[in-house]
């Protein structure tokens, strides 16, 4: 719990600063506490635009987990949309029971 309010006052402090360009990704497991940071933030008037952008991990390159993964830090993020969707980098990975995500009852 402590590690998540950290997460999230660094970002908040981070706008507060003046930045608007956040990168995140589905794997650092921060998008739930980047998404609160963003919306406190609008919520207070400080922000209006932001520029989002979001990682797609090596293990889901398979066509049918690509629209769960962008779902999943959309729902995280509590955002309708992302500015930039990017191949976390260009190597695919095996996927195995370590390390996986679960989503939907569906693990990846």
């Amino acid at each position: 719990m402590l590690y998540c309010l950290i997460i999230r006052s660094q970002h908040e402090e981070a706008i507060d600063a003046g930045y608007r360009h956040l990168d995140t990704a589905i794997v650092y497991q921060t998008e739930v506490d980047v998404g609160k940071a963003v919306r406190s933030k609008i919520q207070q008037g400080i922000i209006q635009d932001m520029f989002i952008v979001i990682k797609l991990w090596c293990k889901y390159f398979a066509p049918e987990d690509i629209p769960v993964c962008l779902d999943k830090s959309l729902n995280d993020l509590q955002l309708d949309y992302i500015d930039l969707y990017l191949v976390h980098f260009p190597m695919g990975l095996h996927v195995t029971q370590q390390n996986c995500i679960f989503v939907k009852g569906r693990t990846f």
